[in-house]
């Protein structure tokens, strides 16, 4: 081992800066660094005191007394460093309290879905977020953040439940009645709000002075006038593009499907749609 190192004592405007006192400071510098020496990665073995490896934490550790045996202890509270090697493409996790090179997966982020799905997670925080896959056969997928002051899962985004019936088709009821090809419908598939809106083209009739009437059975629930596309313009003809939009509130998981009616006349109607949005659940 190198001659330990004796601390001069300097007295400002007395002691000379000069090659013996300069030369005992190179020295004492020479001494240090000629007393550590560098082994690389930890193994079990024999070391002694100045000898410094790098422990499994990435932390280097410098060995105090001579025939050491024992792998270097991490300091009392230590973190740990960056486990080496670095693996390229993965990031740091804790796995069982260590810290690790691995991929991030969807469930290592809260709030994060792991993948699409109809049963939404129990016990959600809030900011938590999920895809509903509403009608995957036809790219409908909902995403819903939850909110804790309410209790609710808000929409936050996706296309609407879509349903569309194209033929030129009658009635002559003045209640509300499904014309030869009944529909359009929709299946709402959990309790919730809901926009609801549903259009046609030609809602018309041949009776006199007539109102012409597009409304909805919510469930076993008949339609009514509240949520109906009305033509009072007593046009025994035409191609009018007549549209409704109405939050519904408060809604279980049953069918929506249009039904139609006419105050007097023979009720026509083409080209009618229904779509619907979730606003919360």
């Amino acid at each position: 081992m190198p001659t330990p190192y004796s601390k001069q004592t300097w007295v400002d405007n007395t002691t000379p800066v000069d090659a013996s006192h300069m030369s005992h400071m190179e020295d004492g510098i020479a001494n240090a660094d000629a007393s550590l020496t560098y082994l690389g990665d930890y193994a079990a073995g024999t070391y002694n005191n100045g000898d410094v490896v790098v422990a499994a934490d990435g932390f280097s550790y410098v060995c105090v007394k001579d025939g050491t045996t024992s792998a270097p202890v991490a300091f009392p509270g230590s973190n740990g460093g960056i486990p080496l090697p670095v693996v390229n493409g993965q990031w740091i996790k804790g796995v069982g309290g260590a810290a690790v090179w691995a991929a991030i997966a969807p469930s290592d982020i809260a709030g994060y879905p792991a993948t699409a799905g109809t049963s939404f997670p129990g016990s959600p925080a809030d900011g938590d977020e999920y895809v509903y896959a509403a009608d995957p056969a036809n790219g409908v997928y909902w995403r819903f953040k939850y909110r804790t002051a309410t209790a609710k899962w808000i929409f936050i985004g996706g296309a609407p439940l879509y349903a569309e019936v194209t033929p030129s088709e009658t009635n002559a009821s003045t209640t509300y009645a499904a014309v030869t090809t009944p529909g359009p419908s929709v299946a709402l598939p959990f309790a919730g709000d809901y926009i609801v809106e549903i259009g046609c083209q030609g809602l018309y009739s041949n009776g006199s002075t007539p109102s012409c009437y597009m409304s909805y059975d919510i469930g076993a629930t008949g339609a009514v006038d509240a949520d109906a596309i009305i033509n009072a313009s007593q046009v025994v003809a035409g191609g009018q593009n007549l549209s409704r939009l109405r939050r519904k509130t408060g809604l279980t998981a049953v069918t929506l499907t249009a039904k139609y009616r006419a105050t007097a006349g023979t009720l026509r109607v083409q080209d009618r749609w229904m779509a619907v949005w979730p606003v919360q659940r």
